[in-house]
């Protein structure tokens, strides 16, 4: 059972468009995602609420694209608290980010190991 990926999203997503397609959808999103998370990094040392609440948008969508539900989760939180000027409680929920998207792409890429068997 994975903790950080919605298996019924991302076998959806497969049925959908593809396993190919799926697998440049989670490059791309590697791609944006490091830009992301480096301007959240920026934009929370400088208290930047509006790019925080930008960028957790961005990101909590892109994530739910991929059933990467944790994130999601997470940006939606962040996106929220960002919306409500509450800058302190935004950069808390994203302390651990790094580590909680890493550990996200590595069970979504081991479980779409089992699709390419």
């Amino acid at each position: 059972m994975l903790s950080n990926v919605n298996q019924e999203s991302v076998d959806a997503l497969i049925d959908t468009l593809g396993f190919d397609i799926v697998e440049r959808l989670l490059s791309t999103y590697q791609d944006s995602m490091h830009e992301v998370l480096s301007v959240m990094k920026q934009a929370m040392a400088e208290g930047n609420v509006e790019n925080i609440e930008y960028y957790s948008h961005r990101a909590k969508s892109s994530s739910g694209t991929l059933g990467l539900k944790t994130l999601q989760e997470i940006f939606s939180e962040t996106e929220e608290l960002a919306h409500n000027q509450d800058v302190d409680k935004a950069i808390k929920k994203l302390h651990n980010i790094q580590e909680i998207y890493r550990q996200s792409l590595l069970e979504l890429k081991d479980y779409l190991r089992t699709f390419s068997s």
